[in-house]
């Protein structure tokens, strides 16, 4: 399928339910595949893959399938172990130890039952973004990682803020568990405060709330409609970094956004793919409650 046939795709999986985690991997020239982790049999999909059919306009190939043990999945993963480098951020799948030299800008994974591990570009340009951000010597209060997955952003801010109060959202349970896993072996789960809920309704974001740094690496199609939700609990003058963004998506995000009175400050590419840096204007905005 292509891109966009494999991006629909991976949205709709998100909303079956008892999805674990929904990759796209990288091409093999005009095919694109989406990876699927599940607890459900396949036979248990059907009707919801022939729904998602009927709202794709195209067949979906046959899926293939393969079952593994959790314990395998995760043995499998921690004996990959890759570095790599964003800005002053390195980030260690698998077996890298966080202490050394550079111990306050290092970040480890050993879970990967939730998006977000670097290797996508879309993450690569959260990273990419934060580091750059970081390095103008702004100094945010708190940060807010909504649909956090793996919780990479939100460790890899807390790294580069250490005095920030950081907090990470999903809808997800998969992904707060996974979350906390991240935070623990990281050290850092006393400083990052992990949340299940319902984005930006979710009691403990509005308590937090207003938040001076946004992340929300998710789709096109929820960064769209949470983009007043956002405003409302983003600081005036705070900064958002917005990705999961194809480049013919770009003007419906900027729209949507600079209609709640933000304004582009960086536009960071790498290949379709697209990751936005706005700023909330100061003062309050005429749709402020």
């Amino acid at each position: 399928m292509d891109e966009g046939q494999a991006l629909s795709l991976a949205e709709g999986m998100e909303v079956g339910g008892d999805v674990l985690a929904v990759t796209l991997l990288p091409p093999k020239g005009p095919d694109h595949t989406v990876e699927i982790l599940t607890a459900k049999p396949p036979d248990e999909w059907a009707a919801h893959l022939a729904l998602l059919e009927s709202w794709l306009g195209s067949p979906i190939p046959k899926p293939m399938v393969e079952e593994v043990e959790p314990a395998e999945w995760m043995k499998f993963q921690e004996c990959e172990t890759k570095h790599m480098r964003f800005g002053r951020l390195l980030v260690g799948l698998g077996g890298l130890n966080p202490a050394g030299r550079h111990r306050s800008l290092r970040v480890v994974l050993t879970s990967y039952t939730a998006f977000g591990t670097g290797e996508h570009p879309t993450t690569d340009l959260c990273l990419r973004a934060l580091d750059r951000l970081s390095r103008t010597g702004y100094r945010p209060s708190r940060v807010l990682d909504m649909g956090c997955g793996s919780g990479l952003l939100a460790l890899a801010s807390r790294r580069l803020w250490p005095r920030a109060k950081i907090m990470a959202c999903d809808n997800d349970r998969e992904a707060v568990r996974v979350s906390t896993i991240h935070a623990k072996r990281n050290g850092s789960q006393p400083y990052v405060e992990m949340v299940y809920g319902d984005g930006y309704h979710a009691r403990q974001v509005k308590r937090a709330a207003p938040h001076d740094v946004i992340l929300a690496n998710i789709l096109a199609r929820p960064l769209t409609k949470m983009a007043r939700h956002l405003r409302v609990q983003l600081a005036p003058g705070g900064y958002v970094i917005l990705s999961g963004i194809l480049a013919e998506q770009e003007k419906r995000i900027l729209s949507a956004h600079r209609m709640q009175g933000l304004y582009l400050v960086r536009r960071l590419a790498r290949g379709p793919w697209r990751a936005l840096v706005l700023r909330r204007k100061n003062g309050r905005h005429k749709n402020d409650p």
